[in-house]
């Protein structure tokens, strides 16, 4: 179970959470398809999501899986995770939905914590519920070192 080369960490939206999408810049339009959403700047591919199911609770749950076409940066995250979330919540589902980081990710996850994600403590596939805190805790402390005015401040 526990992975120790593992540098994910999980958050989890809790249903209900996002109620409008963000606003899209000047020259970003959506595409959608059948199995995912994409953010076209000036036309062209930018960033790309999708909710997938994955099994990394010893079941199959839903996932928010990102795909990077370009850099994905706060703006592109959050235009694609509010949609998706907004489509999510439509389902007749009673999981939350969930987004897997790598620990060095820690302007998305700034963002995604803004956006009312919040940080999974207990056990996974990966991950006993100590070493899950045990990351939190690391990632924390970086959160705190670059955003010393708190998240409220990005």
């Amino acid at each position: 179970m526990e992975n120790p080369n593992s540098t994910d960490v999980l958050m989890i939206l809790p249903r209900k959470t996002i109620h409008h999408p963000s606003r899209l810049k000047a020259g970003w339009e959506t595409d959608k398809d059948p199995v995912g959403l994409s953010i076209l700047i000036d036309r062209k591919p930018a960033a790309r999501a999708s909710i997938e199911y994955a099994r990394e609770f010893g079941q199959v749950r839903p996932v928010l899986r990102l795909f990077e076409g370009a850099i994905m940066n706060q703006d592109l995250f959050e235009a694609l995770a509010s949609r998706l979330a907004i489509l999510y919540d439509r389902l007749p589902m009673r999981y939350p939905l969930y987004i897997r980081f790598h620990c060095d990710q820690l302007e998305l996850i700034a963002k995604a914590s803004r956006m009312g994600f919040v940080p999974y403590f207990g056990q996974w596939e990966e991950k006993t519920s100590d070493q899950s805190e045990k990351d939190w805790t690391k990632v924390t402390a970086s959160l705190r070192k670059i955003y010393p005015q708190g998240l409220e401040a990005i």
